[in-house]
This record gives C-alpha cells, structure tokens and sequence, in this order.
C-alpha cells in the first residue's frame, strides 16, 4: 500500500498542487492540533481588517459569503449526479440485454426504482 508523505507545517505558501491553488490554508476542528487553532484565528483577523477597510458589516459580509457557498453547492451537487448518471450510463451501454438482480427501492406512480446489485447501478423503471 503506498500511502502519502507525512503533512508538514510551515509559514511558506506552497499553494495546494491538486487543486491548482496557488493560495492554500488547510484545517479542521481545532480538537488536537495548535494548527488548527491558528489558522482560523488568521483568517478572522484577515476578515476584520477587510471589513473595516471596506467599512462593511461583518454580516453582510458573511450573508455574501453564505449565500455564494450554498449556491456552489447547489451547482457542485447537481454536477455530480449529472456526471455519475452519464457515467452510469457509459457503464450500462455494454450491459443492454443482459438480466440483473436487483433491489426495488422506490415506487411512484409512473413506475419503480431499481437498484441493481453488485454493479451499484440505479433507475427507473417505467410504467407502460
């Protein structure tokens, strides 16, 4: 098993690779680590001085922000059920004809929902 090389804390900004991020802060809930403490302490006070700057209240501040995260995520949400019915799909071209085992998990008046077991697929069968 390979596994990643251990993470390091650092002042430098080496950006986030994968992501293309040229300016990157990682942390979680500040339970166990000091870093994970820090940061969000400089980025509240990064937030606080931008705010006053800009003579902004922080809330209107944090309904923009709010508002823009729940709407990418709305997007990102729909992009991905988008991408994995295609990539269903793809899967299930080569499949036509054959019989499946499957999984009733859903019935509306217009048909039922499938499940197919060990393929991980799912659909509607409709009603004729």
């Amino acid at each position: 098993m390979r596994t990643m090389k251990k993470a390091r804390y650092s002042e430098s900004k080496p950006g986030h690779y994968c992501l293309g991020f040229e300016h990157y802060a990682h942390f979680t809930s500040p339970i166990r680590r000091y870093p994970d403490l820090v940061v969000p302490r400089i980025i509240k006070k990064y937030l606080k001085i931008n705010v006053l700057k800009k003579k902004r209240k922080p809330s209107s501040l944090l309904m923009e922000i709010s508002e823009q995260s729940t709407h990418m995520e709305i997007k990102a949400m729909s992009i991905e059920r988008e991408i994995i019915g295609l990539r269903r799909a793809q899967f299930m071209m080569e499949e036509i004809g054959k019989t499946f085992y499957g999984l009733i998990i859903g019935v509306t008046g217009f048909g039922f929902f499938v499940e197919l077991e060990n393929v991980f697929v799912e659909g509607l069968v409709k009603n004729f």
